[in-house]
């Protein structure tokens, strides 16, 4: 065996604070009905889908975080040129990159 094998590549947990990650947090709409729910529990952001049910997200870089579920493996946030989140993407096996509108309190888009 060579003493010189490489070693595997450890992945470092990245921790956000509670005030980066509720700039996530929201109501983002693909289409009619079609809504998935992004909230802050315990320093924990979370999807949400009434079908599909909650699935924690875990930040990989920058806006993108990775999830343990076939449906939304990848959630990528989208941001203005204010830098405020205006929506999300979110891929899987089947499709890439869906878009998911962010909605405001009353349920309307909002504007980029």
């Amino acid at each position: 065996m060579d003493e010189e094998q490489e070693k595997p590549i450890e992945k470092k947990e990245i921790k956000l604070s509670d005030k980066v990650l509720n700039k996530y947090t929201g109501t983002y709409k693909l289409g009619p009905a079609w809504y998935v729910h992004i909230t802050l529990k315990d320093g924990q952001l979370t999807l949400g889908h009434f079908r599909n049910g909650n699935i924690s997200l875990l930040p990989a870089w920058n806006d993108d975080f990775r999830a343990p579920e076939w449906y939304a493996s990848t959630v990528e946030f989208k941001r203005d040129k204010n830098d405020q989140v205006i929506g999300l993407y979110i891929s899987q096996y089947r499709s890439m990159k869906q878009f998911f509108k962010k909605m405001d309190s009353d349920f309307n888009e909002v504007n980029d």
